[in-house]
């Protein structure tokens, strides 16, 4: 009984690596993907935009009373 339980574990653990390897290549892909978008000048979803409106920066200023 130990020792079949001790192969399930064996093969699970591989199991869980197999799927870590395959999640990181997709996430290394999908990385190098954007990356190329917004060097040829493309702009992806999550990059954020260059001309904010002035009124959301400095998010915090200092006042006479604050110093």
């Amino acid at each position: 009984m130990t020792a079949t339980l001790a192969s399930y574990s064996v093969v699970l653990t591989y199991s869980a690596m197999a799927v870590y390897v395959i999640a990181f290549i997709a996430f290394a892909l999908d990385m190098a993907k954007r990356a190329g978008n917004v060097a040829a000048g493309g702009t992806t979803a999550a990059a954020p935009s260059a001309t904010a409106p002035a009124e959301h920066w400095p998010l915090y200023t200092l006042d006479a009373a604050d110093e």
